[in-house]
């Protein structure tokens, strides 16, 4: 069967083709697509030369009619302003007005668009009564009549109904003088908007102030008509020169179905509009269609890739590529859909021109790259700070921009590490001097001038990007630098200068309506489209993307300062009429296809709710086209095929890794949990990653207050300490200040500890906080006085050997004292205290370890060791004070185990060893691979590999 508008053409040809009669007449089509369609179908019915006839979209008609030009969309918004100041009589900024200004104009349009009486719509409302009945022009039998009553009714008490309506008096008291205001300033400049301009149009036919001076006019491929598209139709009809053609050939869909909300308004224009010719109906194989779940958006463009390479091998007819159209309701997968297509559709022909495939949809500029940088441009010179008569950017900011693709290099990367390491929370503009671009984008701006700003950092992009790969790029930028020229135009016409906030108002509406036209030909190649874009075409292959509720039908709300009630009783559009023109979409593009192929997003997480469009429902029970339960579930599996865990063979390589290493307590107690994760650490050297940020990790936190301890206590290094020495620290406010501060420096900052900070909120009350650990510490310490205070931080490196191996140790021991004859191995943490309690020393190398709680005790018994290695021959007590406990009155840093204290390290240092000996051996034996660990463990939760190895995955139970 023939599709639409080669039905037409054909239909026209047959009857005034031969004579060559066509010239003589005007196609008029919604928009320009299907008119090329129609020329390039007459040139194939043609046998010999023609006269081809005048082609027009419906707004090049209207324009034919009016002397009006229509108006920059920037500059609308500028002089209706302007109009508002007027008429309000107010004083009110640019700011403000921005953010509802559009709407306003959006709401004008459709009054004129849709040909709506405005005084009408804007009388003067007191109350309910006298709502009703200044409708005098309405009957009261009416759908109009009682839509508004109903709309009144829904206010539930008197009092709240005359407050409501008072407010709405006040707001729309003023909107009819603001409309008329506007239009006549529009006038008196020749210009208008789109709906002004169809308006002024009729307005002109009807008062004959222009002539038709066409003989036939024919009307192709229209659906929902507005109030001026009537009017024409009408005025052209009643001339006797018009014909009309409504794509609605198909029986199932629209002829005979009265529930599908897509012949809403076909039935109406039928009647009121036919046609004078018949065509055929479009036939409904079962059979055609296929329907297809995906787990995810990118996925979908794959299996696209798979229908493509199915219906077009390497030895086809790329002619034939016309044939198949691929929808894309969600604008955001064009990218990777272009990025998805077989090579051997992209391919050249020999001519060497690349016609295969046609992009007819536009790709929105407010997802591209060059829109996201300029957000973080206004974020950056927005939050930026005057410090000490400096400029300073908020290094969040400034982190945001380094890492965007437009400027990101490994240069860059340098500085992100700076930056990361020096604390740089507030960066000097100075400190970006290593490239033009890094210097235009860091520069000092005046708000006056941030336009300029703007496109010099724009152009400073584009010199940089070179070859032919960043010809998209290129083209996006050109694109922006287009708007901000417009916006700066308008904005020195006006003579005002606005704040940043406000222009980044402006930039915003502007961008959300911008999309990119992508360059093609239209009549050749694969069509990858948009769905409006496909109006009144037909295609063999109908590939439909991201067929989800709220996708397709996209879940639109008219934002306007009119009421609904007003605006379905005076005939405006609403959210039912986007519906309506959705459902038309789709159905008229399905109907004459021979295959269709319907893909949708499985996914059933927040935001992206899996539920596939209800044309895919109706499809399946209501017009029993699909099988129900028998869409194809297309899956891609990303677990491991071998349930057991990862297992990393030792081969030489990294036995030879593994004897370079000096052995932590850390890093033993991080193979006793996952033997996988010291692999990745300590052999393959994978780390955390150094990112910025103001709070303080709990390592770090501890740090910071062991510091300050050893800075408090440096100064009675092999000196005995009472509790008046203690008494004294704990009355010197000054010298826990400085000590903290230079530990803040040291240990936070990365700063000489004598370089002189000054700590500000978060980081002030984070000192309140350390300060009062340091005060518990050293209250604990003054209930065990005297002790004699021999070191803190002290850090030993030791040999250690096996009957197989020897390898280094190294530990810094937190503070070391004597009491009672005994030296004592302190190990502080900060954390959540736990029982330092274990069951025997063959517990603490339990392989693998599912508790972190023996951690402590591992690392204190380790130190000890290291101390003996190094000579020591002394009494040992291995202690861990958990300070956040040390004020309670029955807290104890001794270690048990089992029943009794470990009051001295010999009692279990001869078991330790022995099992360190044994721990050392298995990690160098190539027999025993670095393993998982436990699948049911805890230690997976914060591990920085948990992405590696894929344990992440299973908090989601896949």
């Amino acid at each position: 069967m023939k599709g639409f508008l080669r039905q037409i053409a054909q239909k026209f040809y047959s009857e005034y083709g031969e004579g060559n009669h066509l010239s003589e007449f005007l196609f008029v089509f919604p928009n320009r697509r299907p008119g090329l369609f129609f020329k390039k179908y007459l040139s194939e019915l043609a046998t010999k030369p023609m006269f081809s006839p005048q082609i027009l979209t419906i707004n090049e008609l209207f324009q034919q009619f009016t002397s009006l030009k229509q108006e920059d969309n920037i500059a609308l918004l500028f002089r209706l302003f302007e109009s508002y100041k007027r008429v309000v009589n107010s004083n009110e900024e640019f700011d403000k007005f921005v953010s509802w200004g559009q709407m306003l104009l959006n709401d004008f349009n459709d009054i004129d668009n849709y040909y709506v009486d405005a005084q009408k719509l804007f009388q003067n409302i007191v109350e309910e009564q006298e709502l009703l009945s200044k409708f005098d022009y309405l009957d009261e039998n009416s759908d109009e009549f009682q839509i508004i009553k109903r709309f009144w009714s829904n206010i539930p008490s008197e009092k709240d109904r005359k407050l409501y309506t008072q407010n709405f008096i006040t707001i729309w008291g003023k909107l009819l003088d603001l409309y008329e205001d506007f239009k006549k300033s529009l006038l008196s400049d020749g210009v208008a908007y789109g709906g002004m301009l169809c308006r002024d149009a009729i307005e002109n036919l009807k008062n004959k102030k222009v002539e038709i001076s066409y003989t036939n006019v024919v009307f192709v491929g229209f659906n929902a008509l507005n109030g001026t598209e009537k009017e024409m139709f009408q005025i052209f009809r009643q001339h006797g020169i018009a014909d009309f053609y409504w794509d609605n050939c198909s029986e199932i869909f629209f002829d005979k179905d009265s529930l599908n909300s897509g012949m809403r308004f076909l039935h109406e224009n039928i009647q009121q509009f036919p046609s004078k010719f018949s065509l055929e109906n479009k036939d409904q194989a079962k059979e055609r269609f296929e329907v297809m779940s995906l787990p995810s958006s990118v996925a979908q463009t794959k299996q696209v890739y798979k229908i493509i390479k199915d219906l077009y091998s390497k030895e086809c007819d790329k002619s034939s590529l016309i044939k198949t159209a691929i929808v894309l309701p969600d604008e955001k997968l064009l990218l990777p859909q272009l990025y998805s297509l077989p090579k051997s559709i992209l391919e050249k022909k020999d001519s060497g021109e690349n016609v295969c495939v046609n992009v007819t949809m536009g790709y929105p500029l407010s997802i591209a790259p060059i829109n996201s940088l300029v957000e973080y441009l206004f974020e950056l010179h927005r939050n930026a700070r005057l410090h000490d008569n400096v400029i300073q950017f908020y290094f969040k900011n400034v982190l945001m921009i380094l890492r965007h693709p437009y400027v990101y290099s490994s240069e860059v990367e340098d500085l992100i590490n700076i930056i990361s390491k020096e604390k740089k929370f507030w960066i000097e503009h100075s400190f970006f001097g290593q490239t033009e671009l890094l210097k235009e984008i860091f520069s000092v701006v005046e708000e006056s001038n941030f336009l300029d700003y703007l496109s010099r950092v724009i152009c400073s992009l584009q010199s940089v990007w070179v070859g032919e790969e960043n010809d998209l790029e290129k083209a996006f930028a050109y694109c922006y630098i287009t708007i901000l020229n417009r916006v700066k135009a308008q904005i020195e016409k006006a003579q005002v200068c606005f704040s940043m906030p406000t222009l980044y108002l402006i930039l915003k509406q502007l961008v959300k309506s911008e999309k990119f036209p992508f360059e093609g030909e239209p009549l050749s190649g694969l069509q990858i489209m948009g769905v409006l874009e496909t109006r009144s075409l037909d295609f063999e292959n109908v590939i439909i993307t991201s067929l989800n509720e709220d996708i397709f039908p996209k879940k639109q709300s008219v934002d306007s300062s009119i009421p609904y009630a007003f605006r379905k009783a005076f005939g405006l559009p609403t959210y039912e009429h986007q519906d309506s023109l959705q459902s038309y979409y789709f159905y008229r593009l399905i109907a004459s296809a021979k295959r269709v192929f319907l893909l949708y997003d499985s996914r059933t997480d927040i935001s992206d709710h899996g539920e596939m469009s209800r044309f895919i429902y109706q499809l399946c029970y209501h017009y029993k086209l699909i099988e129900i339960g028998k869409e194809k579930k297309m899956s891609y599996s990303v677990s491991s095929k071998n349930e057991d865990s990862i297992e990393i063979k030792k081969d030489e390589e990294v036995i030879d890794k593994l004897k370079s290493i000096t052995f932590s307590a850390t890093a033993l107690n991080e193979y006793l949990h996952c033997p996988l994760k010291f692999y990745f650490s300590k052999v393959v050297g994978i780390k955390d990653s150094n990112e910025l940020s103001e709070e303080i990790e709990n390592d770090v936190f501890g740090s910071i207050v062991h510091s300050t301890l050893e800075g408090l206590y440096k100064k009675f290094c092999e000196q005995t300490i009472e509790e008046k020495d203690i008494e004294g620290i704990l009355q010197n406010e000054l010298e826990i200040e400085s000590c903290l501060n230079k530990a803040f420096a040291k240990e936070y900052l990365n700063k000489n500890e004598d370089e002189k900070i000054e700590l500000k909120g978060r980081f002030r009350l984070i000192a309140e906080i350390i300060k009062t650990y340091v005060r518990m510490a050293l209250n604990f310490d003054k209930k065990n006085v005297p002790f004699k205070y021999l070191d803190s931080e002290k850090e030993v490196k030791v040999n250690f050997s096996t009957n197989k191996q020897e390898v280094g140790f190294y530990g810094k021991i937190d503070r070391l004292h004597q009491k009672d004859g005994k030296k004592i191995v302190v190990d502080y943490k900060t954390g959540s205290s736990k029982e330092m309690k274990f069951d025997n020393v063959d517990s603490l190398f339990e392989r693998p370890r599912t508790k972190k709680d023996l951690d402590a005790i591992f690392q204190t018994f380790f130190y000890s060791l290291l101390l003996r290695l190094n000579g020591e021959n002394g009494t040992l007590q291995p202690n861990v004070y958990y300070i956040r406990s040390l004020s309670k009155d029955d807290c104890s840093p001794l270690i048990s185990c089992g029943s009794s204290d470990v009051e001295e390290f010999s009692a279990v240092e001869e078991e330790f060893v022995a099992n360190l000996k044994e721990l050392i051996d298995e990690i160098f034996d190539k027999e025993k691979p670095f393993t998982q660990a436990d699948r049911n463990s805890d230690v997976c939760k914060y591990c920085e590999c948990k992405k590696i190895c894929g344990r992440e995955k299973d908090k989601d139970g896949f």
